[in-house]
């Protein structure tokens, strides 16, 4: 009698739970943390019918959790009869709403970069969406150039259409490129590197002992990798250091890794003369180069110099540990751009170019020993 007891005051318990968290309120619950993860930043909240369909429940369920949600002023419905979040909810949880534009390409730097920007997104209360694009006609460009308040973009290897920089460009828009300088077409820009600190690198070298620095590109031909090379071009000129310029451009979306492994290869088995040291565009050019030049005996650190323009954070734990400009604190340069998205009044303005006041150098085993022997030798 009292198993029996217990049984029955357990499934009351039970009966008693379920009646104080009816389906309705997880519904309300789903929904309510999808607008905070900024979900509906790019696209329409679905009706009721299909927020059945997502969720597993009936339509009236929905339709109930949908409705409690337009009475606490989270949800709000508009003339047509498509939900929108409720003003009220928007201004007391964030002060603007914006999206993350990344190409839809595996890269660690990529994943850091987001990681940073959504982390300094939520201290400016804004609500971030990331959101990937495959290419530039991609229509979740225009989605969420309309839905939120503003775009921060972190361009392809492709060039960027007209039509779009128009957009962009076109008020009250407010639109930032993170990890490229598209001052030129008029758009705020926030740029990781300034021409002018790669110099650091370079002098690095030059100090090092080093009378001729080649550079390996296997990067598509965007601004950036361009005005890279330029910088190169530039900097060997002027203090008598250059080499050879290895441009072995990937097709879009490509992995400059693994191309830069085999272009390396490819060199060394044709029998090309080895450069004194090699500035790479990129930390993943550098790790190709690297590892080429493991399978073919040639120690990096000794028998060669190897340096990428600006590292990852791998770098430091590869091995050996590869050369390069660090990657900045993003703090400083995103702030002015949080601020305007949530004020037209404060924040950078339309082709301001933001970038780090002083660059960081970490001088890896890439180059300490190659670097050491090259001033012994001269």
């Amino acid at each position: 009698m009292d198993g029996l007891r217990a049984k029955i005051s357990t499934e009351s318990e039970t009966h008693a739970t379920m009646a104080r968290h009816p389906v309705y309120q997880r519904v309300k619950e789903a929904l309510r943390q999808r607008i905070l993860a900024g979900e509906y930043v790019v696209r329409d909240i679905p009706g009721e019918r299909r927020l059945a369909t997502e969720t597993g429940v009936s339509y009236m369920t929905a339709r109930k959790a949908v409705g409690e949600l337009i009475d606490e002023q989270v949800l709000a419905r508009r003339p047509n009869g498509t939900l929108a979040v409720h003003p009220a909810f928007s201004e007391s949880h964030a002060s603007a709403t914006a999206a993350l534009l990344i190409p839809a390409f595996p890269s660690p730097h990529l994943a850091r970069c987001r990681i940073e920007i959504e982390r300094l997104a939520r201290e400016h209360r804004v609500r971030m969406r990331t959101v990937e694009y495959a290419f530039w006609y991609d229509s979740i460009i225009p989605e969420a150039l309309e839905g939120a308040d503003g775009l921060l973009i972190i361009p392809s290897t492709e060039d960027v259409p007209d039509h779009l920089i128009k957009a962009f460009a076109a008020p009250p828009n407010r639109v930032a490129f993170f990890d490229a300088d598209m001052t030129s077409r008029g758009l705020t820009s926030v740029h990781l590197f300034d021409p002018s600190h790669f110099r650091l690198l370079f002098d690095h070298l030059r100090d090092g002992g080093f009378e001729s620095i080649s550079c390996l590109n296997t990067q598509g031909h965007n601004d950036e990798i361009l005005s890279r090379i330029a910088c190169w071009k530039q900097w060997g000129e002027e203090t008598g250091t250059g080499g050879t310029l290895y441009d072995h451009e990937v097709e879009p979306y490509g992995d400059p890794l693994v191309h830069a492994h085999g272009a390396v290869l490819a060199m060394l088995d044709r029998g090309d003369t080895l450069p004194e040291a090699m500035v790479c565009t990129t930390y993943p050019a550098a790790v190709g180069a690297v590892r080429a030049l493991h399978d073919r005996g040639i120690i990096v650190g000794r028998d060669i110099a190897v340096a990428a323009f600006n590292i990852e954070h791998p770098a430091r734990y590869a091995t050996p540990s590869i050369t390069g400009l660090e990657f900045p604190d993003l703090a400083p340069l995103l702030g002015g751009v949080f601020e305007w998205f949530t004020s037209e009044q404060n924040g950078p303005r339309a082709g301001r170019l933001i970038v780090p006041d002083e660059p960081s150098l970490f001088v890896g085993e890439s180059t300490m020993q190659a670097s050491s022997s090259a001033s012994r030798s001269s």
